[in-house]
């Protein structure tokens, strides 16, 4: 795994980069949350932010899919991709917002797979700046 992670941190080739996200991907979408544990293991979160500003579509895509994946896991594998920083869910929520279809609907797939199942609190949101006001008291 860390030898894929590093292709994926280093390589400028798109006809090496979409396969190698589509892999990390597919791990990532496993039934085994050990597998995605892995993936976390091994840097995937670093390594994002740098797919999800790609100027290919399908590479975006696969990384949105990717981030979906992470985030449709344990409250842990959640909370990695919340503090994986680097705007990593501003960009979720911009794609889901304003991404052409293929990406978009990744994006909302993810954005979906860490609001609506309420696995973490909006406490651990705050300092994304997208969890919603707190009333006052």
């Amino acid at each position: 795994m860390p030898f894929l992670i590093d292709i994926l941190a280093t390589t400028e080739s798109t006809t090496v980069l979409q396969p190698a996200t589509r892999v990390i991907g597919n791990f990532t979408s496993s039934n085994n949350p050990d597998t995605t544990q892995m993936c976390i293991d091994s840097g995937i979160i670093n390594v994002l932010p740098r797919l999800l500003s790609h100027r290919k579509k399908q590479i975006k895509r696969e990384a949105c899919w990717t981030l979906s994946n992470i985030a449709a896991g344990t409250p842990e594998q959640v909370q990695s991709v919340i503090q994986g920083g680097k705007g990593i869910i501003q960009t979720m929520v911009e794609y889901a917002k304003n991404a052409v279809w293929e990406v978009r609907k990744e994006g909302e797939w993810g954005v979906c797979d860490i609001f609506i199942p309420l696995k973490i609190n909006s406490t651990s949101l705050s300092h994304t700046h997208l969890a919603p006001p707190q009333p006052s008291t």
